[in-house]
């Protein structure tokens, strides 16, 4: 073989491997990133094959199904028009029609193209259907056919990642790494695989490494800035995020994902302003009424929160709403005045899932607060009847109880909190509580007892008690005077209540009484 005719083989090589247009190349790089709208319009500036086919791709993942179609029918006849064609029948869940027109379209290139294998793997991965093995094939053959190649790597990696292998996609991408030290984006690609798999402090060094090595990396920031929500560092996320909206796409999904962040730190106005930019009267973004309206309900605009959650419920599928969504509407109703349809709604949520405790608990809450103190009661037993029931939950029971002059069971279940739980101040308290009303003509010795006991308990802790102590310094005081005729101890008693609050006219009453 001569010089020159190896040469031309060396230059074919090369041009096999590299013959994307400009737009590919940047537009590829945006794909990378999950920069969905940029990558369709830098494909949209070329009329070339492979643009249009990739222009299709980035429609798929903005769910523009329709203009996807478009594009890939325009280059029908053709290789990269016939793997388009093969992801629409792949999403259609026709696997041996994808298959065939993946197979028609590396055989027009004699396979020998890897760009074609690529773009298959890639189609593959970005497609709905569940089984992803078939990409991580298309992708081994073209990394084949240029073994040190970095992009090849890379699109092998997310075609494990799509099938849910993170272990062999982080091989892929190590190689990468190998082959483009200085490359950001292997570092990248690496940080979210260990994100995905919930292994975040390997998660972040590679995400860091990535955004030294190009402090502009949309990736990079995307999973910093998710990865420090899931820590709920929530300054140190909306940082990285605010930054990927001010350098990337100002899309929906980041700005929505800054608006949960403000949520979640308590900012509420913050979401809610976000979200009304994002929403704007589109229907598309119906999905966003419901932290809208959780926010609106934290900052006390109950009429609000009804509006945007009605919305939210009266548009999502069945399988998208959760209890929470009826806990927070049920509890602005009942905010607004309307207890009956309030009520209604939160069964609704419990009825989504009986068994979480903490749901049901914060229903409990809302009627405690509102004192509807039959539905608090109603809850709190619900809470009782599940599995492994604690003190505390006992205790709440107890106390809805006897809001319910349900004394004599109020009193056994704080009988409950103390087999559970022996060093239980409230407990005792609340038997104390309970003894009073159920024999209030005269001081029982249980009563006595349960009131005194809580007293040794609380002793030193009189500010955080405060009430509680004078309570039942008050009424021992009183058993003192009227059965024992116990001046003195009862003057003690006295002296110490004000003493705590020198305000207290029923003491300084009964003080009238030890002398």
């Amino acid at each position: 073989m001569n010089k020159s005719f190896s040469s031309f083989i060396l230059l074919a090589a090369v041009l096999l491997v590299t013959n994307l247009s400009a737009q590919s190349k940047v537009g590829i790089q945006l794909l990378h990133d999950e920069r969905w709208v940029s990558a369709e319009k830098e494909f949209s500036k070329s009329t070339e094959e492979a643009d249009i086919f990739y222009k299709g791709l980035a429609q798929v993942k903005l769910e523009n199904m329709d203009a996807a179609k478009a594009s890939f029918n325009s280059i029908a006849t053709k290789p990269y028009g016939k793997i388009g064609l093969g992801l629409i029948e792949l999403n259609a869940k026709n696997v041996s029609g994808a298959s065939k027109l993946f197979t028609e379209a590396a055989n027009e290139t004699k396979n020998k193209n890897p760009e074609i294998f690529t773009a298959i793997s890639r189609a593959i991965a970005y497609s709905s259907a569940e089984d992803k093995l078939e990409a991580s094939n298309w992708a081994k053959k073209a990394s084949d056919m240029a073994k040190s190649n970095t992009e090849y790597r890379l699109v092998w990696g997310d075609a494990f990642l799509s099938a849910q292998d993170g272990g062999n996609a982080n091989t892929q991408y190590e190689y990468a790494q190998q082959y483009a030290p200085n490359t950001a984006m292997p570092y990248a690609k690496i940080g979210r695989v260990y994100y995905r798999m919930k292994v975040y402090k390997e998660a972040l060094p590679n995400l860091k490494k990535a955004l030294e090595l190009d402090s502009n990396n949309l990736l990079a920031l995307n999973y910093l800035a998710q990865t420090y929500y899931k820590y709920r560092v929530y300054d140190t996320a909306e940082m990285y995020q605010q930054k990927l909206i001010q350098i990337g796409d100002k899309s929906a999904e980041y700005m929505a994902m800054l608006a949960n962040i403000h949520f979640l730190a308590k900012d509420y106005e913050k979401a809610i302003n976000l979200i009304n930019e994002i929403i704007k009267g589109d229907n598309k973004y119906n999905y966003l009424n419901r932290l809208i309206g959780y926010s609106y309900y934290e900052t006390g605009k109950h009429q609000e929160a009804v509006t945007f959650l009605e919305k939210f419920l009266e548009t999502q599928p069945k399988d998208k709403i959760i209890a929470s969504d009826y806990e927070n509407l049920g509890k602005a109703y009942i905010a607004l005045g309307d207890k009956e349809k309030g009520t209604q709604t939160l069964k609704n949520a419990v009825d989504m899932n009986p068994a979480d405790k903490d749901a049901i608990k914060s229903i409990a809450e809302t009627f405690k607060k509102m004192k509807m103190y039959e539905e608090e009661l109603e809850y709190y037993k619900k809470i009782a009847e599940l599995p492994e029931p604690s003190a505390s939950d006992f205790l709440n029971l107890g106390s809805a109880l006897y809001k319910n002059k349900k004394f004599e069971e109020a009193d056994a279940t704080f009988t409950k909190v103390l087999e559970l739980s022996p060093n239980s101040a409230d407990a005792y308290y609340m038997k104390g509580k309970c003894k009073v009303y159920q024999d209030p003509e005269q001081a029982t010795a249980s009563a006595r007892e349960n009131y005194t006991k809580y007293l040794e308990m609380v002793a030193g802790s009189e500010d955080k008690n405060k009430k509680k102590i004078i309570e039942a310094k008050v009424y021992l005081a009183k058993v003192a005077i009227k059965n024992d005729n116990d001046k003195a101890k009862a003057k003690i008693l006295l002296d110490e209540v004000i003493l705590l609050d020198p305000t207290n006219t029923e003491a300084a009453e009964l003080l009238k009484f030890t002398e």
